[in-house]
C-alpha cells in the first residue's frame, strides 16, 4: 500500500513538473491562428507590446524563420513616415502573409523574408498603429526621442526572447527609416558593453538619408524622367543655377543649392515651374509609372497643396520631412479594414479598452514630428567604422526618396564604393 501512494506521489510530481514547464515555455504573445488565413504555417509568430521607456508601449509582430530560427539571422524592420506603421511591412510587403483586397482574408507570400530570417516588425513611435503611451496622448516627438525609444524597445525584445541574443542581427527599413535606422545603429554600438546585440549589418531601401540632398536632387530627378518641360529646365538652370547644366539641384558646393533660392524672387517663382509633375493629382509619387488609385486621389491632392509657394524649401528649412504622413495613390482600405476587425485585434493581443483605430500612417505624428538631423552622414560613418556592413538600395521610380539621394550621399561619405553590378561590353 505505501508503495502505491509513493508511486502516485511521484506521478503527481512528474505531471506537475511537465505542466509547470509548459507554462514557463508558453508565450502569451504567441499567435495561435490569424483570422482569414486558411493555411498551415511552419513557423511561430507573435504579437504584443515592448516597453519603450517613458510609459511608451510599442506594438510589435515577430515571425520566426521558416528555416532554422536558432541560427538564422534576426531582422528588425521599420517603415518610415514619420508616422507610418511597420505592419505595412508585414501585411503588404515582406511578411509571410498578405491581406487580400476583400480586407478579410490573407494569402501566403512566396517571397517572404522569413523564409531565411526571423523578423521583428515594430510600430514606432507611440500612437503609430497600435503603439501608445499609458500616461499621455501627446504626439509631439523628434529624432532623438524616437531613437531612445526604439533602442529601449529592442532591449525589451531580447529580454522576452533571450534565445535570439546570439543570432546575427540586422537593421532594415525604408523611407524615413533612413533616419531611424542609422540612429538606432549608433545607439546599439554605444550600449554594446551593457547590452550585447550581435549587430552585423544594415539595409535601407529608398532612405531619406539627407533632407538637403532630397530637395536638391528633385529637379534633376523630375527632368530625367521627362516631367519637366525642356524650355523651363534650360531657363531655370541657366538663370538660377549659375549654369550648372549637368548638376543643377545636386551640387551644393557649386552654388546650385536649391534651398538657397529666395522664395519671393524670380528664381523662386521659376523653381515652382519645375514641379507640375510632382504636384499632379494623378501621378503616384512612390511609383511614377503606376496608376494613382482613384480611392486615394483626395490624399494625393495634399501634395499639391503642400508644394505650393515653395513649401518644399520651407519644410527643409524648418527641419521637417519633405513629404507627408498619409500615403497618396495607394489604396490601404483593405489593410485598415482587416486590422480594425475586433477578432483580429484580439488575436494580436491589442487591449480592448484602448479604442485605437488603426491607420497605416498617422498625419498627427507627421505634422507634430521634428526632424533634428538633416542628414545621416556622421551616423553612417560611425556604423561603417565599427565594421558593420551596410547596403543602401534604391528603386528609380520613387520621387519622394529618389535614387539620386543615395547616389550622392554615398559619394560624399568618402569611402571606396564597390561596384557589384558593372556592365561589361564585349
Amino acid at each position: 500500500m505505501p508503495k502505491i501512494f509513493l508511486w502516485i506521489l511521484q506521478f503527481c510530481i512528474l505531471i506537475n513538473l511537465i505542466d509547470g514547464s509548459s507554462k514557463i515555455n508558453d508565450n502569451p504573445d504567441e499567435i495561435k491562428s490569424l483570422p482569414g488565413l486558411n493555411a498551415t504555417l511552419n513557423f511561430k509568430h507573435y504579437s504584443g507590446y515592448l516597453d519603450a521607456g517613458n510609459n511608451n508601449l510599442f506594438h510589435y509582430m515577430f515571425v520566426e524563420s521558416q528555416g532554422n530560427p536558432k541560427i538564422d539571422p534576426l531582422v528588425l524592420w521599420l517603415n518610415g513616415g514619420p508616422g507610418c506603421s511597420s505592419l505595412e511591412g508585414i501585411f503588404e510587403e515582406l511578411g509571410p502573409y498578405l491581406i487580400n483586397k476583400d480586407g478579410k482574408t490573407l494569402r501566403l507570400n512566396p517571397y517572404s523574408w522569413n523564409k531565411y530570417a526571423s523578423i521583428i516588425f515594430l510600430e514606432s513611435p507611440a500612437w503609430v498603429g497600435f503603439s501608445y503611451n499609458t500616461k499621455s496622448r501627446n504626439v509631439l516627438t523628434n529624432d532623438d526621442e524616437v531613437a531612445v525609444a526604439n533602442y529601449a524597445a529592442l532591449k525589451d525584445f531580447f529580454n522576452k526572447y533571450p534565445s535570439f541574443k546570439s543570432n546575427p542581427f540586422y537593421l532594415t527599413g525604408e523611407s524615413y527609416a533612413g533616419v531611424y535606422i542609422p540612429m538606432l545603429g549608433v545607439k546599439i554600438l554605444e550600449g554594446i558593453k551593457d547590452t550585447k546585440i550581435n549587430l552585423k549589418g544594415v539595409a535601407i531601401g529608398n532612405g531619406i538619408l539627407s533632407n538637403i540632398l532630397n530637395t536638391n536632387t528633385l529637379p534633376l530627378y523630375l527632368y530625367g524622367h521627362g516631367l519637366v518641360d525642356e524650355e523651363v529646365w534650360q531657363r531655370f538652370q541657366n538663370k538660377c543655377c549659375n549654369g550648372c547644366i549637368d548638376s543643377c539641384g545636386l551640387e551644393i558646393q557649386d552654388g546650385c543649392d536649391i534651398l538657397s533660392i529666395p522664395e519671393n524672387s524670380t528664381c523662386g517663382d521659376m523653381q515652382m515651374e519645375l514641379y507640375p509633375g510632382y504636384t499632379n493629382d494623378l501621378l503616384n509619387p512612390y511609383d511614377i509609372y503606376d496608376d494613382c488609385e482613384p480611392t486615394n486621389r483626395t490624399i494625393a491632392s495634399k501634395l499639391k497643396i503642400k508644394t505650393s509657394s515653395l513649401l518644399l524649401n520651407r519644410l527643409a528649412r524648418k527641419d521637417r520631412p519633405l513629404y507627408y504622413g498619409t500615403i497618396p495613390c495607394t489604396d490601404v482600405s483593405a489593410t485598415e479594414h482587416y486590422l480594425n476587425m475586433p477578432n483580429v485585434q484580439k488575436v494580436l493581443n491589442i487591449p480592448s479598452n484602448l479604442s485605437i483605430k488603426w491607420e497605416e500612417c498617422s498625419d498627427d505624428i507627421y505634422n507634430n514630428y521634428t526632424t533634428i538631423y538633416k542628414e545621416m552622414a556622421n551616423f553612417t560613418k560611425t556604423i561603417l567604422n565599427s565594421n558593420v556592413r551596410m547596403i543602401l538600395y534604391y528603386g528609380d521610380l520613387d520621387m519622394i526618396c529618389n535614387f539620386l539621394i543615395g547616389q550622392r550621399f554615398t559619394e560624399q561619405l568618402g569611402f571606396d564604393v564597390e561596384k557589384f553590378f558593372t556592365l561589361k561590353l564585349i
